[in-house]
């Protein structure tokens, strides 16, 4: 004989403990959501404070990076403080630490969104095909988070990981993670609304693909994140860059006007021809203009004076030099003896010893110039019988003559090469600090007018202002030095000693500074502080331009591929076809979301659509995730009978298919 039980009876004595489990599984569910929330939100925050710090760093390491420029413009010798390089120093450090520290930050705080954003799909998915319990847990979730399916899930994960991770790399990891996830999740709610078996398989099939297509969004999405990091790091690449040769060219144009001004007054006139061959010779020889112009500034110190002279003798020390080998040091010295000889007008052992010691055989070049034995030349030079002028034009001659062309030769090898692009490079870099100078020099001519022009009443106001500083300073250690004493006192007069007297010297300090903040000149400051901010943010919040620029780069920064597309930038190297309309509708572009997806991760994130699907608005989705969009169940019977307990796998079978029904109706 049938027995007339309710359903709900049946459930409770049949299940209770089961749908218990499901729901504690459900609200530790919760919990780690909330916790990934907390977490993600914390390390947002630390992200901004410490995006700030890190702009504050690289504002001190530019403003150091200035002002050892004008160190340099500054000293004659070029020559900056140990003190100054010791701070830039430890200011790239701390750029360069604070810059990987946001880097690392700015990755955990991705892995999190996109954990959460998994999570979240996962519980969304569940809810939205077996409906809610209270309101609140779902019935499949629960179950999906109970014991065994986690060890499975676990499993798989670490299977994933393992094996698919070292023989595919990352990608293959994660979309057979991804795919082995889906089909656990899938099988477990197959088997709960269809039963085992067919429902099993059913289930797990369906999982499986709605896993490959979440591992084909997660791959994307980290495709995304790779080229927003590449494109950071070639733009700041860039960025520092232009500084860094802005900075190197104003330094080369500085110091060369400085050149100029000089080679004038050894020339005692125009040295701008002098100057124009050192640049020549330093644009295609292996030498550098710094080289170059030492020696030619020798040569001209010691008479040589006339361009196209200064140019002939460069060129035959520097063919001697490239022949034997010669540092631009040892080049510069064999220009002294020269030029010794040239200007003193005789010509001395000393001198000749000075050549002879860097492989130049002046002796020998001396005795075939005046057809005469070298015995004989040492006899002349002993007795002063060789003028100095004829002996350095011979010497000079020869080693033209011993070394033709040895800078061309020299400056076809790598070496040669090098030097010549380093020197071209270096051109490069003046020639912008030649530009920035010129029109810098008319600003910087304004402001020099402005402050002598304004110098007397810009003197009395920062001296007001330095004397009301001060005045602040001496009150605030008048009432420290005050209470200090009165703590002194009481401390010998009740014979305090160890931790008691220092916490009353503490405590007098703290009175003290709590004294100072409440004067006159503390409370004035402070109201002074208050109306500057007050006053500044009106103006911002009026003016948006004149703070927003940061935000507008920040918001740009956070676009990723899908933005280069839209604007017109070719997919070909990322999809393997153009994009357009055809590519979309045929599915080459885009991820698909034939099951749905619970998060849109990104502002213009593409997607396929498929014909019949509806795209909710964000004010619909919200609506429909706190139950705006109900489920109207059909009536089963107005009675259900249950003759054997086999009867109960079937009725929960046919309300999963109602549900189903009326959740696609929905």
């Amino acid at each position: 004989m049938g027995r007339d039980v309710s359903i709900a009876i049946s459930a409770k004595d049949n299940f209770s403990d089961a749908v218990n489990k499901m729901n504690n599984s459900g609200i530790r569910f919760n919990k780690n959501l909330e916790e990934m929330q907390a977490q993600l939100k914390a390390l947002n925050s630390n992200r901004a404070t410490l995006k700030l710090d890190t702009d504050a760093a690289r504002k001190n390491l530019q403003g150091l990076q200035k002002q050892i420029t004008e160190a340099r413009r500054a000293s004659k010798d070029g020559i900056v403080s140990d003190e100054l390089l010791n701070r830039l120093d430890e200011a790239n450090e701390e750029y360069e630490r604070m810059r990987q520290n946001l880097s690392l930050l700015d990755k955990s705080a991705r892995e999190t969104e996109k954990s959460l954003t998994n999570a979240s799909g996962i519980f969304s998915k569940l809810q939205s095909r077996a409906g809610t319990t209270n309101g609140k847990d779902s019935i499949l979730t629960a179950f999906d988070a109970s014991g065994l399916a986690d060890v499975m899930k676990e499993l798989g994960s670490n299977a994933a990981n393992a094996w698919a991770g070292s023989r595919f790399g990352a990608e293959g990891g994660t979309m057979f993670s991804s795919m082995l996830s889906g089909a656990s999740s899938g099988a477990s709610i197959g088997t709960m609304l269809l039963g085992p078996g067919l429902g099993t398989l059913i289930g797990g099939g369906i999982g499986t693909m709605a896993g490959a297509l979440n591992g084909n969004l997660s791959i994307e999405v980290n495709k995304d994140e790779a080229f927003k990091d590449y494109r950071g790091e070639q733009i700041s690449a860039q960025q520092e860059r232009m500084a860094t040769d802005l900075e190197t060219g104003t330094s080369i144009a500085a110091q060369r006007e400085l050149d100029k001004i000089a080679f004038d007054k050894i020339l005692k006139g125009d040295s701008a021809g002098t100057l124009e061959a050192v640049k020549t010779m330093a644009n295609t020889t292996p030498f550098l203009y710094e080289d170059l112009k030492g020696i030619a500034k020798t040569l001209a110190a010691y008479g040589t004076t006339d361009p196209e002279a200064i140019k002939k003798r460069l060129t035959q020390i520097g063919d001697t030099g490239a022949a034997l080998g010669m540092s631009s040091s040892d080049m510069s010295e064999v220009a002294t003896a020269l030029g010794k000889m040239q200007s003193s007008g005789k010509t001395s052992l000393e001198w000749l010893n000075q050549l002879t010691d860097r492989g130049i055989p002046a002796v020998d070049y001396l005795a075939e110039a005046m057809g005469t034995s070298n015995t004989e030349i040492y006899n002349m030079v002993s007795k002063g019988l060789i003028p100095g002028a004829e002996a350095a034009e011979a010497i000079a001659n020869a080693m033209g003559e011993a070394n033709p062309d040895a800078m061309a030769e020299m400056a076809e090898t790598y070496s040669g090469i090098a030097s010549t692009v380093q020197e071209l490079e270096q051109e490069r870099k003046a020639s912008r600090g030649e530009g920035y100078t010129e029109e810098r020099s008319k600003g910087l001519k304004d402001q020099a007018e402005y402050l002598n022009n304004n110098s007397e009443q810009i003197s009395k106001t920062e001296r007001l202002i330095g004397q009301w500083e001060a005045s602040l300073d001496n009150e605030r250690e008048a009432i420290l030095r005050q209470k200090e004493k009165e703590a002194y006192e009481r401390i010998e007069q009740d014979g305090l000693t160890g931790a008691e007297a220092g916490r009353m010297l503490a405590e007098a300090r703290i009175q003290a500074e709590a004294e100072y903040n409440a004067s006159e000149g503390a409370q004035l400051k402070l109201e002074s502080d208050l109306l500057l901010t007050e006053n500044v943010t009106t103006m911002l919040v009026e003016s948006p331009r004149f703070w927003n620029a940061n935000y507008r780069l920040g918001i740009e920064a956070s676009k990723g591929m899908a933005s280069g597309i839209r604007d017109g930038l070719t997919t070909e190297d990322l999809y393997g076809a153009p994009f357009s309309y055809e590519s979309a509708v045929s599915g080459d572009y885009g991820a698909g979301n034939a099951y749905g997806l619970s998060y849109v991760p990104y502002d213009n994130y593409p997607a396929r659509l498929h014909e019949g699907e509806r795209v909710l608005t964000a004010a619909e989705a919200r609506a429909y995730k706190n139950g705006g969009a109900s489920i109207t169940i059909p009536k089963l019977a107005d009675t259900i009978v249950v003759r054997e307990d086999a009867d109960i796998g079937r009725i929960a079978s046919e309300l999963a298919r109602k549900l189903q029904e009326a959740q696609i109706l929905s």
